[in-house]
């Protein structure tokens, strides 16, 4: 997505602050998200299809923000 490079594998920065990671471990695939730079991460289950497309529409709204 334009916007977030990804400086480390499943590691996106947005600027020069991290914005998404994945985590995985035996529940499921995970990710934590900022969607604001003045706000913590936020820790999401990304397993399932669903998921995922919540995510996308998550980053690209908060990306389409500033």
């Amino acid at each position: 997505m334009d916007g977030l490079v990804e400086k480390r594998p499943g590691v996106f920065y947005r600027k020069s602050k991290a914005f998404v990671h994945f985590h995985e471990d035996p529940e499921g695939l995970f990710v934590d998200v900022r969607t604001h730079e003045d706000q913590p991460f936020t820790r999401l289950p990304v397993t399932t299809s669903r998921q995922q497309s919540a995510l996308i529409e998550m980053i690209s709204r908060a990306l389409s923000d500033q």
